[in-house]
Parts: structure tokens; sequence; C-alpha cells
């Protein structure tokens, strides 16, 4: 009597969907078991979750007020480019624009104020000329020691969203132009303010 109930119990029990053992019943087209489903879905979920959190630092980096992007301003890229003409498209400077590398400052650089012309341009970048030559500034314990007026300009993303929004420039071999420092998340706001573009 016992082996019958026994029995009866096991008959009556109901697969657990989520055991590997479980073999899907058939004209199921090969369905995988629900665990394996619910492990998909996770990390499908996962794999969203880490896009959207990295889409999230970088807007948030760089547009919301008050917040930097930390950059490491001092750069020597070299970059092609060819040259382009097009009297629409200017940068203007209003009083001149100062930055610093840090606190206290070892390098800085100021671009002149007047109206900046494009004259190059790369896949990423719009290179415009600076009325007047950049100067490179030297700093030690808080003083300046030297200074040097380089020819170059203002360059600016071509995109919408973009690490560097904008660099200055100098010019290098050839057609070549050498990304010299690059601009960050202030730099972006102070468009309207201390600068603006004609398009």
């Amino acid at each position: 009597m016992c082996d019958i109930k026994q029995s009866r119990r096991s008959s009556n029990q109901q697969p657990n969907p989520t055991s590997p053992s479980v073999t899907p019943p058939a004209g199921a087209g090969g369905a995988r078991s629900v665990a394996a489903d619910h492990l998909d879905v996770r990390h499908l979920d996962s794999m969203h979750f880490r896009h959207l959190t990295f889409a999230i630092i970088i807007v948030g980096g760089l547009l919301v007020p008050g917040r930097v992007v930390a950059l490491n301003p001092l750069v020597q890229e070299v970059r092609p480019v060819h040259a382009v003409a097009d009297v629409s498209k200017t940068v203007t400077v209003g009083g001149g624009m100062v930055w610093y590398d840090s606190e206290p400052a070892t390098h800085g650089i100021r671009f002149p104020p007047g109206v900046y012309v494009l004259e190059a341009e790369d896949a990423d970048f719009l290179y415009f000329r600076s009325p007047k030559a950049l100067k490179l500034r030297i700093f030690k314990d808080s003083k300046m020691v030297g200074v040097r007026n380089i020819p170059g300009g203002l360059m600016l993303s071509k995109h919408l969203i973009s690490m560097v929004p904008g660099a200055g420039y100098v010019d290098e071999s050839g057609s070549n132009k050498m990304m010299l420092w690059k601009l960050g998340a202030r730099f972006l706001q102070l468009k309207g303010k201390n600068w603006k573009k004609s398009f």
C-alpha cells in the first residue's frame, strides 16, 4: 500500500520547469528551459544597463552645469586635415579666454579676442584660425616664468556629444595641425558668454 501511494504521488507531481534536466515537450520546437530564458534576460538587461550607465556618465559629465569633464588638457596630437573655406562659419571670442591646467597652474593658454575663420577640417573637427597668436604660459610656484606666442586657433567637434568638444591647435608640418590643449564641459558652458559660433 505504501508503495502504491508513493507511486501515485510521484506520478501526480509536476516537473520543476527550472530544472536543467527537464526535456521540452513534443512540438515545443526545441524551446529552452525557463531557467535558461531567465538567465538570458538577466544577461541582456545587464548589458543594456551598462550601456545606459555609460551614456549617462558621458552626457552628465559634459552637459550638466557645474560638472567638469576630468581631462588632462595638455596634449600633442598631430591630425591630418584638409583646407576648407566657408565665410558663413566663424567663431567669435569676446574679451579673450584663458585656461589653466591645474591648481596651482603649471601651464596656461590664452585665446585672443576676435573672429576666428574656418580654415580646415577633418572627420571629427572644424579648425578656426585665430586672428592673433595663441599665448602658451608657463608657471612655477604660482608665478609665470615664460610665455610663447604660437600661431594657431580653436577647433570645434563636429559631434553633438564628445569627450573633447573643443581644443586649441597650432600649425604642424605640411597641412597637419597639432591639438595642443583640450577643452571640456566648462568650455561648452561658456558658449554664448565668452564665445559664440555663427552656424
